[in-house]
């Protein structure tokens, strides 16, 4: 909402999130430790799930300067907590049980 008020920020593009650097296989198996599985993490040619045409960047690291300066935007939430948030909300909508080490959270 404070970027919609803001005069100076119409027009302006901005990163919102978190300027926490992580890969994708990383974040794969921070999600199959938090929720206690043994799945296998099957890595797949990025050409194979996007076509040898696709073009995008390999790697993002969003910069949050901008929108600090403009509104003073600071992350609050980690990265880790939003995956336990997630796994959580999923298990509960599944009617699944929730791993041991994120009932108490």
């Amino acid at each position: 909402m404070m970027l919609a008020e803001s005069r100076e920020a119409e027009g302006e593009v901005f990163n919102v999130g978190s300027d926490e650097e992580i890969t994708v296989f990383q974040l794969a198996q921070r999600i199959r430790q938090m929720c206690e599985s043994r799945s296998e993490i099957e890595l797949v040619p990025y050409e194979k799930v996007y076509g040898s045409s696709f073009e995008d960047m390999r790697r993002r690291v969003p910069d949050l300067r901008k929108i600090n300066r403009f509104v003073g935007y600071q992350p609050e939430i980690s990265l880790d907590r939003l995956l336990e948030m997630t796994v959580r909300d999923t298990c509960e909508q599944m009617g699944v049980p929730c791993p041991v080490g994120l009932q108490t959270a």
